[in-house]
């Protein structure tokens, strides 16, 4: 038998077209399809209000860590399907190093400002980095609830809550985009999206550099996240980094690649706010981040064990493990999970559909 499944949007939850779809399935008894990365407050208020499907799936491998009561199937599906579009580009070869790191910050995070005042904070000058759009107004509220309890010295403390002063680094568009509003940009996806991105400036930011500082999406506590931005890591020959969230490195590893754990200290993944997440990212490491000869020899003496990492992350991994993960699910979920599954990769969900 086979469950009728609604799509609908992360980024629709909190408006009333979210609520009006998410209510039609409630009432059909359809498992939702929970698109892109959500935030968890969204979540639970909508659930709150028209009641929780009986199974919902999310393709961002997010696992956020307070919301574990609900009937969640989590999977890397976005991940998949925007890898095989990058099957057609080329990966980094010549893994010749210019820069300690690189970072690649996306215009919501709320990470991106701890990030950079961390960067200035440990007075790192060797990397490269580029932004992905026009800073998007962000609530704060967490960085500044987790400070307030932090044994972290007041001075420090302070720096972390100060406006941000390294200039916005962006990636030429190909086309004069007209100038929108404060609360709408521009983005990669605008011109182009990650492929051309990848071929148009972040192919050389990232095979330049030692380690790429992965800045994912996380703006709630005890979140994983897998984008593109993780995926640029590995076709750039760099050690990651993971800046934020958490168990990022272990799951990344029960897929089959190598973090490198013998020269990236990953014990920050464990910290229990995002604020030391971030933090002992970069105090842990910062000799590789620091040490540009160091660095350097490092990166030459893996050479094979990053390139098998991009092979790994060009195979056909990620489709074998998200079928994988839905052989574990009920039986009578399987059908249903497969066909919405299956569309996805072959580029024809619609989205605010019922299948």
């Amino acid at each position: 038998m086979s469950l009728d499944i609604t799509v609908i949007p992360a980024n629709l939850l909190a408006g009333s077209l979210g609520k009006k779809l998410w209510k039609e399935a409630i009432a059909l008894n359809n498992i939702i399809y929970l698109w892109d990365v959500f935030e968890s407050s969204d979540l639970r208020n909508i659930v709150n209000e028209f009641g929780a499907p009986k199974l919902l799936i999310n393709d961002s491998l997010h696992f956020n860590y307070s919301i574990t009561d609900l009937p969640i199937f989590y999977y890397p599906g976005w991940l998949e399907c925007e890898i095989e579009r990058l099957k057609t580009t080329a990966m980094a070869s010549d893994l010749s190093s210019s820069y300690c790191f690189n970072f690649c910050i996306n215009k919501k995070q709320i990470n991106r400002y701890l990030l950079i005042k961390l960067v200035e904070h440990f007075n790192l000058t060797n990397f490269d980095y580029t932004w992905s759009g026009l800073g998007r107004s962000v609530d704060m509220s967490v960085i500044i609830d987790e400070i307030s309890t932090m044994y972290f010295p007041l001075e420090l403390k302070i720096k972390l809550l100060a406006p941000i002063d390294l200039a916005a680094k962006f990636i030429a568009s190909p086309v004069n985009l007209p100038v929108k509003d404060t609360d709408t940009i521009w983005n990669v996806e605008d011109y182009g999206g990650n492929v051309w991105t990848w071929n148009n400036g972040l192919r050389d930011i990232f095979s330049k550099s030692v380690v790429s500082l992965i800045s994912e999406s996380v703006t709630y506590d005890k979140t994983i996240h897998f984008s593109e931005k993780t995926a640029y890591a590995i076709m750039g020959g760099t050690f990651p980094i993971w800046v934020g969230g958490y168990n990022q490195a272990l799951e990344w590893e029960k897929l089959g690649f190598d973090t490198f754990s013998d020269i990236i200290n990953h014990d920050y993944q464990y910290k229990n706010t995002l604020v030391e997440r971030c933090y002992f990212a970069i105090h842990d490491n910062l000799k590789i981040l620091s040490d540009f000869d160091y660095a350097s020899n490092l990166r030459n003496m893996c050479r094979s064990r990053l390139v098998q990492n991009q092979q790994l992350l060009m195979s056909e991994l990620l489709k074998k493990y998200n079928n994988s993960l839905v052989n574990q699910l009920p039986v009578e979920y399987q059908t249903s999970i497969f066909k919405i599954i299956e569309i996805s990769r072959n580029n024809k969900l619609e989205l605010c559909s019922h299948y």
